[in-house]
């Protein structure tokens, strides 16, 4: 059987982190997270590497998307975006560089496994490792942060912000469909 050849040592499989996180989101959430990795060519180097997209989805429309949502965070210095196609095989073929830091592969699964392995009563703690705004996602999304604390949360982040809503919103129709019963 071929090793898994994507992650980096120590790193586990996401079908395991992906599921360990999945069951801490809230029942009936229509929110899924993922994580895919694709081939990425280069016209300067020789052979290929492969990259992970990770992506979360609220009703299909998707509210994280790393890398794409995150070019900012790139030093312009040592990297340029010139020309992102695919090509027949799916493969990504980029001009001068990608967007992309290699350290951000495990630090995106590290941070995943402190935001589950986190007690409750800590979870508003800084996560110092959250450079992308995950966390707050993950907040509004996890089962054991309750009305009152959805309430008080402040975020800028929409994707957060649109969980939120979504969560009060199907709370207050559990309320009232018990009441009518």
């Amino acid at each position: 059987m071929k090793k898994n050849t994507h992650r980096d040592k120590g790193q586990r499989p996401w079908s395991k982190l992906g599921r360990d996180i999945r069951a801490l989101f809230a029942p009936k959430l229509p929110i899924q997270i993922h994580c895919s990795v694709l081939p990425l060519k280069s016209k300067e180097a020789i052979g290929s590497t492969r990259f992970p997209r990770y992506w979360i989805t609220l009703r299909k429309e998707i509210i994280f998307d790393y890398p794409a949502h995150f070019m900012n965070l790139i030093d312009h210095e040592a990297r340029s975006w010139e020309t992102k196609r695919a090509d027949p095989q799916g493969c990504i073929t980029v001009g001068k560089s990608y967007p992309y830091e290699r350290h951000n592969v495990s630090e995106i699964s590290n941070l995943i496994r402190e935001y589950i392995d986190r007690l409750k009563e800590s979870l508003f703690d800084p996560f110092e490792s959250d450079r992308w705004g995950l966390v707050e996602i993950l907040r509004a999304a996890d089962r054991r942060i309750g009305k009152r604390r959805l309430l008080e949360m402040q975020t800028n982040n929409q994707g957060a912000q649109k969980i939120v809503s979504i969560r009060l919103n199907q709370e207050n129709y559990i309320k009232e469909t018990n009441n009518e019963k």
